[in-house]
């Protein structure tokens, strides 16, 4: 088993994970939230990109291809992502290189008993060359372990949507998933150690894998009750610092990755909200000259048509603006249709 993983240190208060010579503290809850922006999808991307994808899986070529994905996640994703990647992915892949072939034959074949039951398989598998999962090259053996890795998260997504939006059902089911690890400790992954940072002596945890994370997190949260807020600008989950009523994360927003939503979150309401009002407006004027005209009118088929198609196709109008798919002066030339 590989001995990578979050290093983190935990005061009773807040956290600070080391990384790369490196440290950077988070409130308890913190590194779940940071975890759960990940879209596991990208991963993929990244995966089917390798140069060494086609290369027969050999011991000194499969460590080449792992200090390449090591850097490559590393290069895309935030501190906690990119472990818990890493941690995850880079098991298998230790396993893959030190198990023998029996072992290895073992994971595939369980990796293939129900593929045409499973979509998040078939996913892994799509456009790759193959319908089944092999080892007949890297790129095979890292979708071996893409498709591990998102089973993992699964898990991971499923006990955060628990812990986050904390209501008593699922304080129960949360209740339960400790309880089972409890139980289970070996599948605990989570090292604990004694070590010398900062100066100091102090408890070190290396969380090794995405389901460890989660147990870790839950039962500090658990403990202290601090809250997990979703951002009412990008719709993610994060943990208040400062003032709890903290409605905005302190995260790239999604319109501009250079700010984060804290600082422009006002901003974006007060716009999207003179935007909806002066929409809402101009849609009401002409909402209510076609129903008069229909009322006036009931025998006339062309006013009754445009006002059902106008009614009907406000509805992709308006979640195309919403979504800014489309911009405000494009809503209105279509308005002015009518």
């Amino acid at each position: 088993m590989s001995e990578y993983g979050l290093a983190v240190t935990y005061n009773g208060k807040k956290y600070k994970v080391y990384y790369a010579d490196k440290s950077r503290e988070y409130p308890v809850g913190g590194l779940i939230c940071e975890y759960s922006r990940f879209d596991p999808r990208s991963l993929k991307k990244i995966l089917l990109n390798c140069p060494y994808f086609r290369n027969p899986p050999y011991k000194t070529s499969m460590s080449e291809a792992g200090q390449w994905f090591y850097k490559a996640v590393w290069d895309r994703y935030d501190t906690v992502t990119a472990t818990m990647i890493c941690a995850d992915v880079g098991a298998v892949l230790y396993d893959f290189i030190w198990s023998d072939g029996d072992t290895v034959k073992k994971f595939i074949n369980e990796l293939n008993e129900d593929i045409g039951d499973n979509t998040m398989k078939q996913y892994v598998l799509e456009e790759t060359g193959t319908d089944k999962f092999c080892v007949d090259s890297i790129g095979y053996v890292l979708l071996a372990a893409y498709a591990f890795f998102l089973n993992s998260y699964t898990v991971f997504e499923y006990c955060f949507k628990l812990l986050a939006e904390n209501d008593e059902g699922n304080k129960e089911k949360t209740q339960e998933f400790l309880a089972y690890y409890a139980r289970n400790n070996e599948q605990q992954n989570i090292t604990y150690k004694l070590s010398l940072l900062d100066g100091n002596f102090c408890e070190l945890y290396i969380i090794k894998s995405s389901i460890s994370l989660i147990l870790f997190e839950a039962a500090h949260l658990l403990y202290t009750g601090d809250p997990i807020v979703k951002c009412k600008n990008c719709g993610k989950f994060f943990v208040p610092v400062g003032r709890s009523d903290t409605v905005y994360c302190f995260y790239p927003s999604p319109q501009d990755k250079d700010r984060t939503c804290k600082e422009i979150g006002a901003q974006v309401k007060r716009r999207d909200k003179e935007k909806t009002d002066k929409v809402t407006k101009e849609y009401r004027k002409v909402y209510m000259r076609y129903k008069m005209m229909t009322r006036r009118h009931p025998d006339n088929k062309e006013y009754d048509e445009k006002f059902k198609k106008l009614t009907s196709e406000i509805k992709e109008w308006r979640k195309k603006l919403e979504s800014d798919n489309i911009t405000t002066d494009e809503f209105f030339d279509w308005l002015n249709n009518y």
